[in-house]
């Protein structure tokens, strides 16, 4: 337990409060710290410890999310405690819930969770972060004492006082989730539903943190029924009616995938999502690349002299490039244009030279003894030009590209050293030889439009293994 949370508690429950007082800890197993001690000094006449297991500290096992818990635990009590606990609750409105009906009225309710920012911590298992203004929401129904953000870690802590009976909407109340949603897109015959299933079941294999698996498709033919299904041509990702008229995008169909960057989509691909393409496969434990806090992670393709930031695997937060969303929709087809070969290694090579001399406007013409004479110019310098005809059709990964580039974000990005690596074959086959085993430390091969068919194919024993 934070030393904040103690400190907290020190200032939040006085001896007069606590002196002959029913006390309830709710999820009380002592992992790293209790407040029992403490509390006991100051005079209280019980302390009761709850949790869903047995264990030190625990004097009852009591889940808190079942309805009933009052009357089970010997309720209600002159003050309930609840620290560190709300954010391991899969459902916490109804551990809310409990928390209010097993306090009486005129009594105290203490509780401290984590923030937004907070890492992932299962004991056993972790799902929500809140704020201050959550907080204050949630207990609006009571007189809030205290309110206030950890000042050593992101959290927020609150006193309570019930006055009245329970009766704030928590359903109006969204907690950032921390499950991850790992959401795939499919359109089009390209890639078969045998591509969804086999990604869902490796990500099951080699992802050990609570998530989604989401596939966003029109045509979910053949795609496993437990496989959770978003028709974006009902939903916000439909916006500018990018999945219905391909021709509104002026550029390459995965732009659609552009709109998974509006905060919006939260609603459907939830708080924290890691977007990833179908045509890869997992080799290896995946948890160290995804689980991390940042609001952005996208992959770093370095080449001689230029990098690239791909768009087939980005972990984001709700909204975390909210701008370039905006950018594009406020003109798709001119922002689209713009982005023309951002993703290429041409444009990523020449970003990084110095700009080109050009001549200035030319200096009047002096005629002596019937001899013109033109002055030489001066040179100056002018940016380079953002794209060139030759390339491609737009797509997500162009726009993406140029939005960085052309704000100076630098994202936190993964690397080849991180375990992801390329299957050459084809027209990249120039970039390095195919991958006919798996090196050590590999976690991701990810395969090109090329490459299909040696997916397809099984031409090596490793895909067989793995691609399942």
């Amino acid at each position: 337990m934070h030393d904040s949370v103690h400190a907290f508690a020190a200032r939040a429950l006085s001896e007069e409060a606590v002196r002959g007082a029913r006390v309830l800890s709710v999820g009380s197993y002592n992992v790293n710290g209790s407040l029992r001690a403490s509390v006991m000094a100051l005079g209280a006449a019980s302390y009761v410890g709850i949790d869903m297991r047995d264990g030190p500290e625990v004097d009852m096992v009591r889940d808190a999310c079942v309805p009933g818990l009052c009357d089970s635990v010997g309720g209600p009590f002159d003050i309930v405690i609840c620290t560190e606990m709300l954010e391991h609750a899969e459902n916490w409105r109804a551990a809310v819930r409990n928390l209010k009906e097993c306090v009486r009225p005129g009594g105290l309710v203490l509780l401290t969770t984590r923030s937004k920012g907070f890492a992932l911590h299962e004991y056993p298992s972790d799902y929500w972060r809140f704020s201050v203004d959550d907080m204050r929401r949630i207990f609006s129904d009571h007189d809030v004492l205290a309110a206030e953000a950890d000042p050593d870690a992101p959290g927020v802590f609150v006193l309570a006082r019930r006055t009245r009976d329970p009766e704030a909407d928590l359903e109006a109340v969204e907690a950032w989730s921390m499950r991850l949603n790992v959401v795939t897109w499919k359109w089009g015959n390209v890639f078969g539903p045998e591509y969804v299933n086999r990604l869902r079941s490796m990500f099951a294999r080699h992802l050990h943190v609570p998530h989604r698996f989401v596939c966003v498709t029109d045509n979910p033919s053949g795609v496993e029924s437990d496989i959770e299904i978003v028709d974006p041509r009902t939903s916000c990702l439909n916006a500018l009616e990018m999945w219905d008229v391909d021709e509104k995008m002026n550029g390459s169909a995965c732009l659609r995938r552009l709109a998974q960057y509006d905060a919006a989509a939260s609603r459907v691909l939830g708080n924290r999502f890691l977007s990833i393409d179908l045509d890869l496969v997992l080799v290896g434990d995946v948890t160290p690349l995804f689980d991390k806090p940042e609001p952005l992670r996208l992959m770093n393709w370095t080449y001689t002299g230029g990098t690239i930031y791909g768009g087939g695997i980005v972990l984001a937060d709700a909204g975390a490039l909210q701008g370039m969303w905006d950018a594009y929709r406020a003109d798709p087809v001119g922002y689209g244009e713009a982005s023309r070969g951002a993703d290429s290694i041409f444009i990523a090579r020449r970003a990084l030279r110095p700009p080109v001399p050009v001549p200035t406007r030319a200096k009047p013409r002096v005629v002596v003894k019937g001899i013109t004479y033109q002055f030489v110019p001066a040179m100056e310098k002018r940016p380079q030009r953002e794209h060139h005809s030759k390339f491609g059709p737009p797509s997500d990964q162009s726009v993406l590209n140029h939005y960085l580039r052309q704000n100076k974000i630098v994202p936190t990005t993964w690397s080849e050293a991180d375990g992801i690596v390329r299957y050459f074959s084809g027209s990249r086959a120039a970039y390095g030889p195919p991958l006919t085993s798996v090196p050590p430390g590999v976690r991701i091969v990810v395969f090109g439009h090329d490459d299909k068919g040696v997916m397809d194919n099984y031409e090596h024993e490793w895909i067989r293994e793995y691609w399942r």
